[in-house]
């Protein structure tokens, strides 16, 4: 029902959600929203943690990143208020700490510390397929490959069994189509 919002349990405690506990209790349930004050955000489409430094929450066109404890005066900052994430599983971690992920128009890289706007990596050669994915018929999965330095991308469409892979090689810049047996 509020899919622009996003919250977070005590800490330490999973099944504690009480929103009235007082200010000062730094271990309070937390609930917030990704996006300038006193706007309404756009639905959360991915959570991505990265260690203890940070923490990046994505719209269809937007990136946002939290840096330190909400209940302490973490902050909130703005990567991109052009660029996001097409879906929950659309990213993967890179071999340096880098996040990779899909957007409506291409595959980007988020360099770790998330203190720059993500770079296109593949805007001018994206296939068709993955350009404006609709999440309502296809689910985005992504990984990355360490032994062979690729970038798989799973395109799994909710109501056929027969979905489409692809992998970006990250030494030769480009998409390759994959084709996986049914068995």
């Amino acid at each position: 029902p509020f899919p622009h919002l996003w919250f977070m349990s005590r800490a330490g405690d999973p099944y504690d959600w009480y929103l009235g506990y007082a200010e000062d209790d730094v271990g309070r349930p937390i609930v917030a929203s990704s996006t300038l004050g006193g706007v309404i955000g756009k639905p959360i489409t991915a959570i991505i943690p990265h260690t203890d430094d940070y923490l990046i929450f994505a719209t269809i066109s937007e990136l946002w990143v939290l840096r330190g404890d909400p209940a302490l005066g973490g902050v909130m900052d703005r990567l991109s208020g052009t660029v996001g994430i097409v879906d929950r599983t659309a990213w993967c971690y890179g071999p340096q700490g880098e996040t990779f992920f899909l957007s409506r128009d291409g595959l980007y890289r988020l360099p770790p510390g998330a203190g720059v706007f993500p770079e296109s990596l593949s805007r001018e050669s994206i296939p068709l397929e993955l350009t404006n994915v609709d999440t309502k018929f296809a689910m985005i999965h992504m990984g990355y490959d360490l032994r062979h330095k690729k970038i798989h991308i799973y395109q799994t469409f909710k109501f056929n069994t027969k979905g489409k892979h692809f992998f970006w090689d990250y030494r030769l810049p480009g998409f390759w189509p994959v084709t996986i047996p049914s068995t």
